[in-house]
């Protein structure tokens, strides 16, 4: 609006001029001898207007003093009745600029121009103007878009535990990614980088606190029977011992399969002092050894009775002193009977004894103990007796078959007045056999 006020002053302004042009000639005109068109010839004055040259005209009513060319300045040069066609503005003219969308003028760093109409009536380039460019991290908002240093995004930099992000710019300035400091300079076996070389757990085997099946028993033994696997824990990077497992052992008699060989009874049974064997996951006594004998009807504990060896040690078990000559009965009278014996000792192993025998009156009497051994059915005992004193024959055995009585009587005739006796050693001893029932030994003062 303001370049087209300017404009039409100058129109009008060029239009003044050129009547006080015309009215400032001082042409001589000589009129002949003419009616009411007459003609002349017209010379312009000394002054001329720029574009115009001294020019004689004839023509009828009035002359023309016009140039050829537009100037661009705001006066009809070339008198056609219109003023600077061909012209956007007028020369040395100037107006704002902006060769950019108008929406960013005025925003974050864009500004307008200004541009000056140039002779030949054409606006010039924009100058001063900041248009739109990419943005930067400058704290300006270069691409005029309301936002200032947006598309910056955060970088992430360093290995393992010293990863890290930072901002790629803050506060106007680019920012370094520095990467952490490494907290450790072994690793820890943790799953982590923990030395920030980009290597994670190198040297270890398993990462601290991890689990995991396990079995170290022969290979196709596990879950086979009793075996089955356990679980290892890591520690130190190293996988620890297998815990709970179960590998194979040595087969017993119990319906189990502890060698896991998918076998059962297959163990050895050693009861004691037998021959025995595994039926049923039970061991069974098929037969005992020599002397030995199941009494109990128990197999567990074997044979238990042994009939072989010796239940005491020699001299054995003291059995007293007694008196025995003829006061006592010794003999047996015609028709009469042997007492009952004194002394009755049982057993199932050889034992030994010792007794005394004494007289008891002063005068001259025999003196006599009579020793008798009840052996059971299967087995054999043999009967040892011997001793010091008034004895006729310090030694006497009784060496009867399997089951046989054996029988010993001892007794010595005393001639003098004083009292007489003996000491005697006994042995049961075991042959051979054996038997759950016990031998009995009786000992009597009778020969009888």
């Amino acid at each position: 609006m303001q370049a087209d006020s300017r404009l039409a002053i100058r129109i009008a302004f060029g239009g003044l001029l050129a009547v006080a042009a015309s009215c400032a000639d001082t042409d001589d005109l000589d009129g002949g001898t003419g009616g009411a068109g007459g003609s002349g010839t017209r010379t312009t004055g000394a002054g001329t207007r720029p574009g115009d040259d001294t020019t004689s005209a004839t023509g009828t009513g009035g002359d023309d003093n016009c140039g050829t060319v537009e100037m661009c300045d705001g006066i009809d040069n070339t008198c056609d009745g219109d003023i600077d066609e061909g012209c956007d503005c007028v020369e040395g003219e100037m107006q704002p600029c902006f060769s950019g969308d108008s929406v960013f003028v005025n925003v974050g760093a864009c500004i307008e121009g200004t541009q000056t109409c140039s002779a030949d009536g054409k606006w010039g380039t924009c100058e001063g103007e900041v248009l739109p460019s990419s943005e930067i991290c400058d704290a300006v908002d270069n691409n005029c878009d309301g936002t200032v240093d947006e598309g910056f995004e955060p970088v992430t930099c360093g290995q393992g535990v010293c990863q890290t992000s930072a901002p790629t710019c803050e506060d106007g300035a680019p920012r370094e990614c520095i990467p952490l400091t490494p907290p450790d300079e072994i690793e820890d076996c943790d799953g982590a980088d923990d030395d920030c070389d980009g290597s994670v757990d190198e040297g270890c085997t398993c990462q601290n606190g991890q689990t995991q099946s396990c079995y170290t028993g022969p290979v196709g033994t596990q879950n086979v029977g009793i075996c089955a696997g356990g679980t290892q824990t890591c520690v130190g990077g190293q996988w620890g011992p297998c815990n709970g497992q179960v590998t194979p052992g040595s087969e017993s008699c119990d319906a189990v399969d502890q060698d896991c060989d998918g076998n059962v009874n297959e163990g050895t049974c050693n009861l004691p002092n037998s021959v025995s064997s595994c039926s049923g996951g039970s061991c069974t006594i098929t037969g005992c050894n020599a002397g030995f004998s199941n009494c109990d009807a128990n197999a567990t504990n074997g044979c238990e009775t042994s009939n072989g060896g010796y239940s005491n040690a020699s001299p054995g078990e003291y059995l007293g002193t007694w008196e025995a000559d003829s006061v006592y009965g010794f003999g047996c009278l015609s028709g009469g009977s042997c007492e009952g014996p004194i002394v009755t000792r049982t057993g199932t192993q050889g034992a030994y004894f010792n007794i005394d025998a004494d007289e008891a009156s002063t005068c001259s009497a025999y003196v006599s103990l009579r020793f008798e051994l009840l052996v059971p059915a299967g087995v054999d005992y043999d009967l040892y007796v011997g001793g010091t004193g008034c004895m006729a024959d310090p030694g006497w055995q009784s060496l009867n078959g399997t089951g046989q009585t054996e029988t010993i009587v001892i007794w010595c005739d005393d001639v003098s007045a004083a009292e007489n006796g003996f000491h005697v050693d006994v042995e049961v001893r075991h042959y051979s056999g054996s038997s759950c029932q016990p031998w009995t030994l009786n000992v009597n003062r009778r020969q009888c």
